[in-house]
């Protein structure tokens, strides 16, 4: 999961030089997957607790990477630089499963101080 987020602060600057827009045009092009980002993240965690399946929700960011890296690599060169951008937003834009993650540790847990790890010990773990 982290080797995709330092993927999206290369992809940005890789469209940059092959599509000659400027930085700050770069930058902007780059807010529709952060946004779509926060909204799967959001409509993750409720549909999961919703219909109490965390680990097979969780699992659908995996598919979902799965999907479009498939995606970009069997598209052809010559493709127009805006349908590759919008298949590099909804890659980026992947349903990312560490708050389900963090949610089903503190529900095995049940309150007990003692069994569960300190939080940024959890990150460092699932980051990795």
């Amino acid at each position: 999961m982290a080797a995709i987020r330092r993927c999206s602060l290369l992809i940005p600057q890789t469209f940059r030089f092959t599509s000659g827009f400027n930085t700050f045009h770069t930058n902007l092009l780059t807010i529709p997957s952060a946004i779509l980002f926060i909204l799967n993240n959001l409509g993750l965690s409720f549909s999961s607790k919703r219909f109490k399946d965390r680990l097979g929700i969780a699992s659908l960011g995996s598919w979902w990477q799965f999907i479009f890296l498939i995606v970009l690599v069997v598209i052809p060169d010559g493709t127009n630089k805006w349908a590759k951008w919008a298949i590099l937003s909804l890659l980026l834009a992947y349903p990312y499963a560490h708050p389900i993650l963090v949610s089903m540790q503190s529900m095995v847990s049940q309150g007990d101080a003692s069994s569960l790890p300190n939080p940024p010990l959890i990150i460092c773990i699932l980051d990795q």
